[in-house]
């Protein structure tokens, strides 16, 4: 069980609560918005009501996300993540760190129509760990998705079809793999 509690003029979330069996919390966050009702901090709960942990969001003078700061309970930090963007505003790399062994990259690139190509992910010695490539219907639908895991010489693809309505909604996707098939259904109200 969750429950939300939102801002009432901003419907932004304020705080959520998780509670699992027999109503003993669990855990619970909080979020802290800056002005431009953009989310600043995410601090995570125990049980025990103790701070857990803590995520802090910087932003660019665009509005853009530029930093993600993951710290513990004494403020150690955990991860670091930075966020880069073309001149069109498009994310095109998100670089993780930690303290430790962690540092990740990944690399997307972009159509003309501004969908997502390409997807990247590749380790601190610039060796690809994952690499997806995506394909689309003439109405910017995802249509396939192709993933290779190199290093495990894996490869994934995903195809989906899509049903429209008369609006050029789609209402229903259909992902087919070769382990699967997942089927998603949107409604639409029009008044």
């Amino acid at each position: 069980v969750c429950s939300f509690d939102l801002f009432p003029s901003h419907d932004r979330l304020l705080k959520k609560t998780s509670n699992f069996t027999k109503g003993k919390l669990t855990d619970s966050y909080t979020y802290t918005y800056n002005n431009k009702r953009q989310l600043i901090v995410m601090k995570y709960f125990m049980k025990n009501k103790a701070l857990g942990s803590k995520y802090s969001y910087t932003y660019n003078t665009k509005g853009l996300l530029e930093k993600t700061v993951w710290t513990d309970n004494k403020q150690k930090l955990l991860s670091e993540t930075t966020y880069k963007y073309d001149a069109l505003d498009q994310l095109i790399e998100q670089r993780e760190r930690d303290q430790k062994d962690i540092d990740t990259k990944y690399r997307k690139t972009y159509n003309n129509k501004r969908k997502c190509i390409s997807d990247v992910m590749i380790d601190k010695q610039n060796k690809g760990i994952t690499q997806a490539k995506y394909e689309y219907t003439d109405n910017n639908e995802l249509q396939k998705s192709q993933t290779l895991i190199p290093y495990m010489n894996m490869e994934m693809i995903d195809n989906y079809t899509y049903v429209y309505d008369d609006h050029q909604n789609w209402i229903q996707s259909t992902c087919v793999s070769k382990k699967n098939t997942r089927i998603t259904k949107r409604v639409f109200n029009y008044e």
